[in-house]
């Protein structure tokens, strides 16, 4: 489902950006 896969994609993402963030 790319739809799930792009959702999981932009989470992992904004984990990312969170954690630079800290």
């Amino acid at each position: 489902n790319n739809t799930e896969t792009y959702i999981k994609t932009i989470k992992a993402n904004a984990d990312t950006i969170a954690n630079a963030l800290k």
